[in-house]
C-alpha cells in the first residue's frame, strides 16, 4: 500500500489524470469511492489505472492530451456503471475484449483444492486469487458492455469463487466470435447504430439502467426525460406525453397557455403540414407504441431484446432531434419569433 503521503485528495467534481499500469485490490477501490464526500476520494496512480483499464473495457478512454489522458469523475460512483460526461466514447477494441476474455478463462481453470489428509469438494483457480482479483473489474465491464445479463443467466458456485465470471467470460466470448465470423462470412460492410450517436437527451437517461442490464428500464427512462424535455421546451406541467405531443406541434395557431413548436417555417404549403403532422404523429407514435406498454406491461410480458432496445432508443432519439431543432411560437408573435423568450 502507497505511504499517506502518496494518497491525493479528489473531490467529486475534480478531474484526475489517468496514468501509466498499475494493481490495486478493486474492493478497495470501490470502497473508496462510495463514500461519496470529497474526504473519501482518493486517487493514487494505481487507483488511476484500474479507472483506466475499466475505461478501456468499456470503449470509454478519453483522447490523449499532452502527459496523460483526462478522466471526468464528477460521476463515478461505482466503476462502469455510471454516466460518464466530458469522455469521448469509441468504438471498443476488439482484439483485446478477447484477448482479455481469453486470458480470464485461462487462469480461472478450476482444480480441487484437496491435498494430503483434506477431501473438498472446493475448488480454486490455476493462480493466486489476488492476480484473478486484479482482473476482476475489466472483466465485469466487458461482460455489462456485451453481455449484459450475465449475472441473471450464469448461476454462482459455492464450492469455487469464479464459476460465475468464468462461464459468462466463455459465453461472452462465444457471442462475441460468432458475431465476428458472420460479419466476416455474410460480408457485412453496412452502418452501425452506436449508443454515442444518440441524442444525449436519450442516451444520458438511458445509460444506467442499460449498463446494469435493465433494457426496458432503459427505454422508459428516456422517454420520461423526452416528456420533460418537451415540457420545459413549451413552459408546460398540465399536460404530459400524447397530450403534450399533439398540442405542441399542432397545426393551430398558438394560444395564451400553449405555445407551439414548429420544425420548419410555416410558409402555408402542403409540405409544411405534411412534415409537422408527421411528427406529431411519431411523437405520439413513440409514447403510445414504445413507452406505454413497458410501463404498463409485467415484465414477464414484455420481450426485449438489445436489438429492440435499441431501436426504440433510435427512434426517441430522431423524435428528440426534431424537438430539439424546432422554433417555439408563442401567441401574439409572428412565427419565427420569440422562441427564446419563452425558454428564457
Amino acid at each position: 500500500m502507497a505511504p499517506p503521503s502518496a494518497h491525493r485528495r479528489v473531490p467529486p467534481a475534480s478531474v484526475i489524470r489517468v496514468v501509466g499500469e498499475g494493481k490495486l485490490n478493486p474492493f478497495r477501490v470501490r470502497r473508496a469511492h462510495r463514500s461519496g464526500s470529497a474526504a473519501g476520494w482518493r486517487a493514487t496512480g494505481r487507483m488511476q489505472s484500474i479507472i483506466a483499464r475499466r475505461l478501456a473495457a468499456l470503449g470509454q478512454l478519453p483522447t490523449s492530451t499532452a502527459g496523460g489522458q483526462l478522466v471526468d469523475c464528477r460521476n463515478l460512483r461505482t466503476f462502469g456503471t455510471q454516466p460518464w460526461k466530458d469522455v469521448h466514447v469509441t468504438e471498443p477494441d476488439m482484439e483485446w475484449v478477447v484477448a482479455t476474455l481469453e486470458r480470464f478463462i485461462e487462469i480461472t481453470k478450476p482444480h480441487n483444492l484437496s491435498g494430503g489428509n483434506l477431501i473438498t469438494p472446493r475448488m480454486g483457480a490455476a493462480v493466486p486469487n489476488s492476480q484473478v482479483i486484479d482482473e476482476q473489474d475489466t472483466v465485469e465491464a466487458i461482460l455489462f458492455r456485451f453481455y449484459p445479463r450475465w449475472r441473471e443467466e450464469n448461476n454462482s458456485d459455492p464450492n469455487y469463487r469464479w464459476a460465475q465470471h468464468r462461464v459468462s467470460a466463455q459465453r461472452c466470448l462465444a457471442k462475441i466470435r460468432r458475431r465476428q465470423e458472420l460479419e466476416e462470412k455474410l460480408g457485412f460492410t453496412g452502418p452501425r447504430l452506436s449508443s454515442g450517436a444518440l441524442h444525449e437527451w436519450v442516451w444520458d437517461a438511458a445509460r444506467p439502467q442499460w449498463e446494469s442490464g435493465h433494457l426496458a428500464e432503459a427505454v422508459v427512462a428516456a422517454a420520461r426525460n423526452i416528456n420533460s424535455r418537451l415540457q420545459q421546451k413549451v413552459g408546460r406541467r398540465d399536460v404530459s406525453e400524447k397530450g403534450l405531443v399533439e398540442q405542441a406541434f399542432s397545426l393551430r395557431p398558438p394560444e395564451s397557455n400553449a405555445a407551439r413548436l414548429r420544425v420548419m417555417q410555416d410558409d402555408g404549403s402542403d409540405t409544411y403540414r405534411t412534415i409537422q403532422s408527421g411528427v406529431l404523429s411519431f411523437g405520439v407514435g413513440c409514447f403510445m407504441a414504445i413507452r406505454s406498454p413497458l410501463t404498463h406491461l409485467a415484465p414477464a410480458e414484455i420481450d426485449l431484446d438489445e436489438r429492440g432496445a435499441l431501436e426504440r432508443l433510435a427512434a426517441f432519439s430522431l423524435f428528440a432531434t426534431w424537438i430539439d431543432d424546432a422554433e417555439v411560437v408563442v401567441a401574439g408573435r409572428a412565427n419565427g419569433e420569440g422562441a427564446q423568450g419563452i425558454l428564457a
